[in-house]
């Protein structure tokens, strides 16, 4: 009997483990692939980062938020749950993060970060190929810090 109670807690505990801890430990929310490159007066961002913040609406959250390190020829490839998975499907503000290299904060005219004025959308199953243009009028409107 005794070694029977002791199989029967065995598969107990088991089993709550398995409920508690689930199957897997997926994403939140659905991501799909970003890429693109970022260019100020016609020219490659040379560093920086970029940040995919989900727009939310009233109280709702709307999602995790992405990264994306800016490489020396202005491309990118966010990553959200993983390495370069993607962003959030759903509506986003993209922000650049600190210029990164002295060549980047030349070109962002000093500005500690830059968002861009319009919402950037995440399609579902799409590879979404996001080039994101910036002038130097841009940077001086909506940059944080820029030199005037």
């Amino acid at each position: 009997m005794t070694s029977k109670l002791l199989l029967c807690k065995r598969f107990l505990c088991l089993t709550t483990l398995l409920v508690v801890g689930g199957c897997g430990g997926g994403p939140d929310y659905e991501v799909a692939p970003v890429r693109g490159v970022v260019t100020v007066d016609g020219k490659p961002l040379a560093g920086g980062r970029l940040m995919f913040a989900p727009v939310s609406s009233g109280s709702v959250k709307a999602g995790k938020t992405g990264f994306a390190d800016i490489q020396p020829d202005g491309s990118y490839a966010v990553s959200t749950y993983g390495s370069e998975d993607g962003a959030v499907v759903a509506e986003h503000w993209v922000t650049v993060l600190g210029a990164g290299s002295d060549a980047a904060k030349t070109q962002l005219l000093g500005a500690a970060r830059v968002t861009f004025p319009t919402r950037q959308t995440i399609r579902s199953g799409d590879e979404n190929v996001i080039d994101l243009p910036l002038d130097a009028a841009m940077v001086k409107r909506f940059g944080e810090g820029a030199d005037d």
